[in-house]
């Protein structure tokens, strides 16, 4: 429809174009003009004119409102190679946050292992195991605080992606699904690092060790998977790609990560299907999205834990028994010849403790650290263990409290051999090791309080029990201070007060270690 409403020149014009009109070439055509922008604008635009033309041609005597020309416009489906790179250009973005989720999730787990080692190497967990802990309890309780650390961090992670309403992970769908991937991601890591406490003895260096191992693992898996899959047209390494993704999800990082990059991959390809006006939104947690990798971190982690439990058991190392000496035994005292003559024949039923034969060979030395001690302590006896420093006290002691392995021999407490009933033996035994297994971080009475705990002292006679250790010792002006704080003979007092505690029949007292003057110890 043509506008004539304007000046004198436009009317005058108006009046010559049907004349001008007739001689034109284009006289049986039409040119429409459209603003491609929108999806359906070229068809609408023509469906408009053609009803103009119809309209036009229709006898005076019918109604052009009732003819018309109805289109239906109906998009041709993207190709497989279209929707592939709409979705790669979409998930480009979402796929680098997957690796920095990664990055960040790596070092926290990393962070558990410290405390673990410390505790090793200063002996404060093996004092706890002589104390009555079991090695489930000390375990679970361990994985239980640690799993509430690691929710803290995952809960700022999901918190950050709801801040920035990254919709790949936020949308109504995708958001249980982000949680129950980093929730059984610290269920399955968490017990994995457990394992690398035996292998470390400086906890810095184990921090960054599995730092490293956590972000070489988490990343390339994920990243290389990633862009395998962009080689549609190669099948040999579609067929790889299938191979590795089925190996790789034995680790709990690529688990995580290639959840997180399966996410934007299927909310990208529900984006394309909404800009065509249709409703697709799979369920993400259906087994070729992220349900695999679900079940995969929840089988992980009592993997794991399992494994770890079975290291501690040192189920995985053969025990090296060598041989006793087979050379005779002598230039002995007749009084220690006497004594070994008692054990041997059987020795006295009443002994609290009795070790026959003990013998320690540790591996790579030809001669033995202890050569077939025997002696028989009776309840109520002060006993003490002398000899120069190598003499092998410590390693005696060791093996009465199930710190290092028998190598031939065996030894009682109480009439329970520490070979087959350490964890009996512990019940009847108060350990003060060499150096002090306290913890800095907490006070002289907090710690009497958990070994008193430990060994079942009842509630209501904790604090009793406690005072009484404080002041027996001389703890009374430091009881309240951190142990942090001590000195050595303030330390070396409260190990004493914490082997007191539950008035075990054997206390084992190792003095703390100190250079020879003049050759004698």
């Amino acid at each position: 429809m043509m506008n004539v409403s304007g000046g004198p020149i436009t009317r005058e014009a108006s009046k010559e174009m049907s004349d001008f009109l007739k001689y034109l070439e284009t006289e049986d055509n039409i040119k429409v003009w459209f603003n491609n922008k929108g999806w359906h604008a070229l068809v609408s635009f023509l469906n408009v004119a053609h009803n103009a033309i119809l309209r036009a041609s229709l006898h005076k005597d019918r109604n052009p409102e009732d003819h018309g020309i109805t289109v239906i416009s109906q998009p041709l489906n993207l190709t497989k190679e279209q929707l592939s790179e709409i979705t790669v250009l979409t998930t480009s973005v979402d796929a680098v946050v997957a690796i920095c989720v990664i990055f960040a999730m790596s070092f926290v787990p990393a962070s558990f292992v410290l405390y673990l080692i410390q505790e090793r190497m200063n002996k404060a967990k093996h004092l706890q195991f002589v104390s009555g802990v079991s090695a489930i309890t000390y375990w679970m309780t361990n994985f239980l605080w640690d799993i509430m650390n690691y929710a803290v961090s995952a809960g700022l992670v999901v918190g950050i992606f709801v801040g920035f309403q990254k919709k790949a992970y936020t949308s109504p769908s995708n958001l249980p699904a982000l949680i129950a991937l980093l929730m059984l991601y610290g269920w399955a890591v968490i017990p994995m690092m457990y394992p690398a406490s035996f292998l470390f003895d400086v906890p810095s260096t184990a921090y960054v060790a599995l730092s490293c191992a956590n972000l070489f693992i988490g990343i390339n898996s994920s990243a290389i998977t990633f862009i395998l899959e962009l080689f549609e047209s190669n099948r040999t390494l579609l067929r790889f790609n299938a191979m590795l993704r089925k190996l790789l999800i034995i680790f709990p990082h690529f688990c995580l990560g290639r959840g997180l990059i399966d996410l934007a991959l299927s909310q990208a390809v529900t984006d394309v299907y909404a800009r065509f006006g249709e409703e697709h939104s799979p369920n993400p947690f259906q087994w070729d999205l992220i349900g695999k990798n679900l079940i995969a971190m929840a089988a992980e982690g009592v993997v794991y834990f399992l494994l770890n439990l079975l290291v501690q058991k040192h189920f995985f190392f053969t025990r090296w028994i060598a041989e006793p000496p087979k050379e005779p035994i002598v230039d002995e005292d007749d009084d220690v010849a006497e004594e070994r003559q008692r054990i041997t024949s059987g020795g006295d039923k009443t002994d609290i403790l009795r070790l026959n034969q003990l013998t320690k060979v540790y591996s790579g030395s030809s001669s033995p650290a202890v050569d077939r001690l025997c002696v028989g302590i009776r309840p109520g006896e002060c006993f003490g263990l002398l000899g120069v420093n190598g003499a092998g006290k410590t390693t005696t002691f060791k093996m009465l409290t199930g710190d290092t392995t028998v190598t031939s021999g065996d030894a009682t407490i109480a009439g329970k051999s520490i070979l087959t009933n350490i964890s009996e033996v512990h019940q009847n035994m108060g350990y003060c090791p060499q150096f002090d297994a306290v913890d800095d971080l907490l006070t002289g009475r907090e710690h009497l309080y958990l070994y008193a705990r430990l060994r079942g002292v009842p509630a209501e006679e904790i604090e009793k029990v406690a005072n009484w250790s404080i002041q027996s010792l001389g703890l009374s002006l430091y009881a309240d201070r951190l142990v942090g704080t001590y000195s050595g003979g303030n330390k070396r007092k409260l190990s004493t007060a914490m082997a007191l505690i539950g008035c075990p029949p054997l206390v084992l007292l190792v003095r703390a270690s100190q250079p020879e003057v003049g050759g004698q110890p």
